[in-house]
């Protein structure tokens, strides 16, 4: 149950994020006894920081060389640096509203700039926020 509740949220938060990545990225975040994000406090009580840190996560990990650069001895503060750019806009993408199904291939477009994209019941998105480690400086992603 709190596995398709993460994921729902997921899909409220990032309405663009397709089913099966919510769904992934839920039970990949709310495995017991991991200590991820999805099991603290936070993640459990599905509060939208929670949730898109582990969308953020997940992306990081997927969609990018972060795991590649880190094997190859980059350090983790370098390697989420050089990886931050393309996180934002898979984030950003995410954020717009959910593609049409569609019988054509897929293919990876920029995202169109837009003013704050809004949830399905209207209210504005959220946006993603990170903490530098260095300075404590809140940036958005």
């Amino acid at each position: 149950v709190f596995v398709a509740e993460f994921a729902a949220r997921i899909r409220l938060l990032f309405p663009g994020c397709p089913e099966d990545r919510a769904a992934a990225i839920a039970a990949h975040a709310g495995a017991r006894g991991s200590g991820r994000v999805g099991r603290s406090a936070a993640g459990r009580a599905l509060s939208e920081g929670a949730v898109a840190a582990a969308v953020r996560a997940a992306v990081r990990h997927v969609d990018t060389p972060y795991d590649r650069l880190l094997m190859e001895g980059v350090p983790r503060r370098e390697a989420r640096s050089r990886v931050a750019e393309a996180v934002a806009a898979v984030l950003n993408e995410w954020q717009g509203p959910a593609p049409a199904p569609s019988t054509a291939p897929a293919t990876r477009t920029a995202p169109a700039p837009s003013t704050a994209p809004a949830t399905p019941d209207g209210r504005a998105a959220p946006t993603v926020l990170h903490r530098t480690a260095t300075t404590g400086t809140v940036r958005s992603m």
